[in-house]
């Protein structure tokens, strides 16, 4: 019985593939940490991938996005509390130049979730606005062991104030907050064709400023020639044109993609404290990384 394989998992499970007259053959445990466990379900006609996540909204949130832009977020069949089963989609092995639907794709949705962000925040997500990062980080810093080691009085002086400064230009740009993925990369990017790309994982999903997503996507494509990365980032930026220039907009992306830095690593910050302790030693490698990065940023 698949509730005996799964110790908390939900008998609704079972009779799910029971009423469908399926028939689950094997079970897999894919990935699993303290933030959320991965199955592989396999029955006689697909493969399922069931999530159970230590966030209730993500499962909610997911089906949402899959029924609202279904060229996006794969379909969610089900929705059991902090579960949730999607068809398993090939992990795509993609040439970045062909991600200009995609992106085009996910930069409409992030434009057309700014016009109903209430209905996100009923969801449970946190917001973050750019000129709020200052005093986060300010909170931060000075109390995280880590970091007292690495950085001075004065270059967190220094990396205050331009943190400052970046988020009222950034603010006063005009651009809206929206959905943010929150953690896109290569690895949460599934399917074998540029129609077929779908994004995953939105456990890290909140709503800040829409330009921070492209920042890390991009920055690990670093054999990806400069002009193919600036076609992308024009494909991206085209729902937005409606508050700006492409090149206001353009410029307001090397700002985004400066504090980029700051904002992920206060989320790696704040995710560090969720986890277990070895994971929690890499997550404060990564976040001291992107603040040293940052106040190393030439652009």
């Amino acid at each position: 019985m698949l509730s005996r394989i799964f110790q908390g998992l939900p008998d609704e499970v079972e009779a799910f593939f029971r009423d469908k007259g399926e028939v689950i053959r094997r079970v897999e445990l894919v990935k699993s940490d303290c933030i959320s466990s991965v199955y592989s379900l396999c029955t006689q006609s697909a493969t399922y991938v069931l999530k159970s996540s230590s966030l209730v909204r993500e499962g909610k949130l997911t089906c949402e996005l899959s029924d609202l832009w279904p060229d996006v977020v794969p379909h969610v069949h089900q929705v059991w509390g902090k579960h949730f089963l999607q068809k398993q989609i090939p992990v795509s092995n993609f040439d970045y130049r062909s991600l200009g639907p995609l992106i085009r794709k996910y930069s409409t949705l992030q434009y057309e979730s700014s016009q109903v962000l209430e209905y996100f925040e009923l969801m449970g997500l946190s917001y973050f606005k750019p000129k709020d990062l200052a005093l986060l980080i300010e909170e931060w810093i000075p109390t995280d062991p880590a970091l007292c080691k690495k950085i001075s009085g004065r270059e967190l002086r220094r990396l205050l104030s331009r943190v400052r400064e970046l988020g009222v230009w950034i603010e006063s740009a005009g651009v809206p907050l929206s959905l943010e993925h929150g953690d896109l990369h290569k690895g949460n990017i599934v399917g074998c064709n540029a129609p077929g790309l779908r994004i995953i994982d939105w456990s890290e999903a909140s709503i800040t400023h829409p330009f921070f997503s492209l920042f890390f996507l991009l920055w690990e494509a670093t054999e990806l020639a400069q002009k193919v990365k600036e076609e992308l980032i024009a494909t991206y930026l085209g729902p937005w044109e409606v508050f700006g220039s492409h090149q206001e907009l353009r410029q307001l992306m090397r700002l985004t993609d400066e504090l980029a830095l700051c904002f992920y690593a206060y989320r790696y910050y704040r995710a560090s404290n969720k986890v277990t302790a070895s994971i929690k030693q890499t997550f404060i490698k990564f976040y001291t990384a992107h603040l040293m990065r940052f106040l190393n940023y030439q652009g």
